[in-house]
């Protein structure tokens, strides 16, 4: 990928929405930015309605650490819902 002109590698929207959220998601951007000095972004797309009230309902995103990998997926709920 970097051979081609990457600078940007987004971590899949499944893997912060997955059965359950992938619990060391806050260490991939920081390894692979160390490792071969790309930027690393959350999400490639918005989170669906469905997952974002599933784990807003059970907690799993209470931390301030979710909540910041989760903000650049967040959109607003008309989008969310067209992502059902």
């Amino acid at each position: 990928m970097l051979g081609n002109g990457v600078d940007v590698i987004h971590l899949a929207t499944g893997l912060i929405v997955g059965y359950l959220p992938c619990p060391r998601l806050a260490y991939w951007p920081e390894f692979i930015h160390e490792k071969h000095g790309v930027k690393v972004a959350y999400g490639a797309h918005p989170i669906p309605q469905k997952h974002y009230e599933t784990y807003m309902e059970l907690g799993t995103w209470d931390s301030l650490k979710w909540q910041e990998i989760i903000q650049p997926t967040l959109a607003d709920e008309r989008t969310r819902l067209a992502y059902n």
